[in-house]
């Protein structure tokens, strides 16, 4: 971890935990010790402490008092409601800006669609993800209404682990890992040009369906661990 001014410690040492908690590097009812993550990164624990307080501030991890904290598991019923919460807000979100996008936000929006298409083509799961991130967070943005991107971003934030896990690996009983991520750049694409049409009814439909593309890989993924 790099030095610099007070609160960039906490800060890094927060989205490195997190970023191992998304690609799963630490699972799901996993604990963590502050005074092992303290020599692993290099810090001290007193930001390794602020991180913890960030993260569970942020719903990713559990901590009770006089307790070790753990990384937050997540029940089929959790996962069932956050994607029911998702669809409705990515279809909210998409069909205001299909109506309020300004150009220079809709050329930001073309090019995390290219940087997902890119990574895509490398292989690269974080960059998948990372740039994936950004599409679906700018289209948010340009609906225009804070409190719904507000909204959106949290949900997307707890997704985003999911949303890893979906990308990272092929499934039984469930489409190849090539075939999603075809499919997922292919509604990147019909997005981009409804938004550039300004087709409000279309686009609702488009991302309500690429929700369920997401939902179903994952469910399968986890009713196949439950049996």
């Amino acid at each position: 971890m790099k030095k610099g001014k007070k609160g960039y410690h906490a800060l890094a040492v927060y989205n490195e935990i997190k970023r191992r908690i998304i690609t799963l590097n630490l699972k799901p009812g996993e604990i963590l010790e502050e005074k092992h993550l303290a020599e692993e990164l290099r810090v001290g624990r007193t930001p390794v402490r602020e991180a913890l307080l960030l993260l569970k501030n942020g719903d990713w991890i559990v901590s009770l008092p006089n307790k070790s904290a753990y990384v937050k598991e997540m029940s089929l019923k959790d996962v069932k409601d956050l994607f029911e919460s998702l669809a409705l807000i990515e279809k909210q979100t998409a069909c205001l800006a299909a109506q309020r996008i300004t150009p220079e936000l809709l050329k930001e929006i073309q090019n995390a669609h290219r940087e997902t298409t890119a990574a895509v083509s490398k292989k690269d799961i974080w960059d998948i993800e990372s740039h994936n991130q950004r599409f679906h967070q700018l289209i948010a943005e340009g609906s225009d209404n804070r409190y719904l991107v507000s909204i959106h971003r949290d949900l997307r934030n707890k997704a985003e682990r999911l949303a890893y896990l979906s990308i990272g690996r092929d499934f039984e009983n469930s489409t190849t890992l090539d075939e999603h991520l075809k499919l997922l750049c292919q509604d990147h694409q019909d997005i981009v040009l409804c938004l550039e049409k300004k087709d409000v009814d279309m686009l609702g439909k488009l991302s309500s369906n690429h929700v369920i593309l997401f939902q179903n890989r994952i469910i399968n993924y986890l009713t196949q661990r439950a049996l």
